[in-house]
């Protein structure tokens, strides 16, 4: 048989109220889909989709002129009464943060009676437990109907007094998390609160019998739409599904760090997973003193003042294995009235394995580390400084550190320091010297490091290593290389003199051996003249090579004994010698005695057997001078190159060998003009005390 159907305007408002609520439906499981599982949103779903439940059930109930259909959707209405009541509830203290109570059983014992009531109601015809009532026909301002007129009996009103009793347990805890929350959030709970209000209230009303209209138009769905559309407000507005609050309780119980509540008597009171973990403990610990249940954190507590906060590294045994945990504690008041502590412990065994493993590793680095303010006082120094130099880094600390480096490198280093000084996270590298414990020149190769603003360190990190025995190998080398530069010279000097200079004599030779032959006797003796110039070259150029080598050690000479004992050797009666400094300094006696000599010979050769010579010091060096004809300015360099000479019976190799016996003292020649016009050789970069 077709079913009759029934048009009133109550059916355009029924729609119009499940079009806005079943809009929402579709926004929240849209948001569960985009975003994840989320309870609270899952409850507001249940919320919205139990409203549009039962505003269409009602409306299919008005439109169709059946009782049988009538009586299926009055049981169907129950299905989106007990819903939209107990997710009401579910709501209310999923977004209040009281998640951990919404578990499966929970939810099963409290949907229990709305699951039964529905089973109720839909067999209410053969029991009337919830209600009696007929089918009768209205007419009226709602139209020609044919409606179900009933009376709630008692097990009903007991169910009303349930689910509103739910609902109003839901806005409740919503009200209290509202009052401590930010405003955003009371907006949000406001919003929830007037909608859910607004449906709650419409449904009380049906419920008691006291709508001002007929009990057949259900003005609870009027209550929807209003919910809807300060849900709506909340969401678009407030972000009430997107911007939901984390629950202190929540949180407390995800937090890594442990937390230990105490009273004002030290008792334990409250303490959240992670302290009991850390602690190796149980919540039966609750209401036990502190120094009975938890030892390991007596100490700290007991060193805490009131107002204060207190913090200290302990020691605690879990599994058998020693943790390290940071200890915080604080004093919590209510009105001002001391109410207990708080103790927070962070586990940083992690951290100090990290740190223990950095410290070992600079204790027993053999680089030498400061930390040196932007003044340059140094600020810490580490324990390699000990075994590297000798010096205690206490010692250290708060000296100056330019005040440790070499005079000759201080600016160098100086002026590099100071720049890097305004450029955050430079560096530069630099080689100096700083003494050690003895006194001793250490050569170190820093690497400095700008770290003012990491705020770990907040200064200047210099890495420095010694580098000592490196420079000795360097400077070996550098000597080894002059060496070998000197035995080429002097192998080119060798050639040159065998090339030249011993050829004009050999020819010589050769020339009167020859004339000899023929008769001529006085050839002989002027080929004998030949090869004893021969033979004092040949000695000249082994005795030039003997000084060209290096010094080794040396002693404290007298400068008057030597030039004294070199004169006796080479004077003729005529000439004079004045060296009256009586000073010492370091030289190879033999070799300063042939260095006299050789200028003796000079000043004689050149001055004639009645030259004056003049022997003296100034600071960092010593001079001979005599009185004879000088040297022209233009020959003063020639006249100690091998081979230079200016009397033909010369070998040329006297003022090389003069030379080549300074350059191996490590000393610098300059030939200038005497205070009488003659010959002047002055011998620098001699260690001679000074003389005023």
């Amino acid at each position: 048989m077709p079913v009759e159907i029934q048009l009133t305007p109550l059916l355009g408002v029924y729609a119009a109220s499940a079009a806005l609520t079943l809009s929402l439906t579709g926004y929240g499981l849209v948001r569960l889909r985009s975003h994840g599982w989320d309870y609270t949103v899952v409850w507001f779903v249940g919320i919205v989709l139990s409203g549009t439940l039962w505003t269409v059930s009602r409306l299919l109930e008005l439109l169709f002129v059946s009782e049988l259909l009538s009586r299926f959707w009055l049981a169907m209405i129950y299905v989106g009464y007990g819903g939209a009541t107990m997710s009401a509830l579910f709501f209310g203290l999923s977004f209040a943060g009281y998640k951990r109570l919404l578990t499966v059983r929970n939810i099963a014992l409290v949907l229990a009676l709305p699951g039964l009531a529905v089973f109720i109601a839909g067999t209410n015809q053969y029991h009337e437990l919830l209600w009696t009532g007929k089918f009768v026909s209205y007419s009226g301002e709602w139209g020609d109907l044919y409606v179900y007129e009933r009376e709630y009996n008692l097990a009903f009103q007991l169910y009303l007094i349930y689910t509103v009793g739910g609902t109003l347990v839901g806005l409740y805890i919503l009200m209290k998390m509202a009052i401590g929350s930010p405003n955003v959030y009371r907006r949000q709970v406001l919003a929830f609160m007037l909608g859910s209000g607004s449906a709650l209230f419409f449904g009380v009303l049906f419920g008691l019998e006291q709508q001002p209209v007929p009990q057949f138009a259900d003005l609870t769905p009027i209550g929807f739409a209003l919910m809807g559309l300060c849900f709506a407000y909340g969401i678009f507005q407030y972000s009430m599904l997107d911007l939901i609050p984390v629950a202190r309780d929540t949180v407390i119980e995800s937090m890594r760090d442990g937390y230990v509540v105490l009273d004002t008597d030290d008792r334990i009171v409250d303490l959240n997973n992670a302290a009991t973990e850390v602690l190796e403990t149980d919540s039966g610990v609750v209401g036990e003193p502190i120094e009975r249940a938890l030892p390991a954190c007596a100490s700290v507590i007991n060193k805490h003042e009131h107002g204060s906060r207190t913090e200290e590294e302990i020691i605690v045994e879990v599994s058998g294995e020693q943790r390290f945990l940071l200890a915080n504690v604080s004093s919590l008041y209510e009105d001002d009235r001391l109410i207990g502590h708080l103790l927070l412990l962070r586990d940083v065994t992690d951290r100090r394995a990290v740190q223990r493993r950095y410290q070992a590793l600079i204790e027993n680095s053999s680089d030498l580390i400061l930390v040196v303010e932007p003044d340059g006082t140094i600020t810490y120094a580490s324990p390699s400084v000990q075994h590297e130099t000798g010096v205690s880094p206490d010692v250290l600390v708060t000296q100056n550190a330019f005040s440790l480096i070499h005079p000759n490198d201080r600016e160098d280093f100086r002026s590099a320091f100071e720049s890097l000084v305004d450029s955050p996270g430079g560096r530069f590298r630099q080689e100096y010297r700083s003494p050690d414990a003895d006194g001793n020149w250490l050569h170190l190769e820093a690497s400095v490091w700008n770290l003012l603003d990491n705020p770990f360190v907040e200064g200047i990190v210099v890495n420095a290593r010694e580098i000592t025995d490196r420079k000795e190998r360097e400077r070996e080398i550098r000597q080894k290389n002059r060496q070998l530069e000197q035995a080429n010279e002097q192998l080119e000097q060798f050639a040159g003199v065998i090339s030249h200079d011993l050829r004009n004599p050999l020819n010589v030779a050769q020339g009167h051996l020859t004339l000899a032959e023929e008769g001529r006797e006085e050839s002989f003796e002027k080929a004998a003249s030949a090869l004893d110039r021969m033979e004092a070259i040949i000695d000249d150029v082994l005795e030039l090579a003997r000084q060209g080598q290096e010094i080794g050690e040396t002693q404290q000479v007298s400068l008057k004994e030597r030039a004294t004992t070199a004169w006796e050797h080479v004077s003729t009666e005529e000439a004079t010698l004045i060296a009256e400094e009586n000073i010492e300094f370091g030289a190879d006696p033999d070799r300063l005695l042939q260095l006299f000599e050789n200028l003796f010979r000079n000043a004689l050769e050149h001055g004639g057997d009645d030259v004056t010579v003049d022997v003296g010091a100034a600071d960092g060096l010593f001079y001979v001078a005599d009185d004879g004809p000088g040297i022209p300015a233009d020959q003063r360099e020639a006249v100690l190159e091998p081979g230079h000479t200016t009397n033909q019976d010369g070998t040329g190799l006297g003022l090389s060998i003069v030379s080549q016996i300074a350059r191996a003292h490590g000393w610098e020649v300059h030939v200038t003009e005497s205070a009488d016009g003659g010959a002047r050789f002055e011998f620098h970069d001699v260690e001679i005390p000074s003389t005023q």
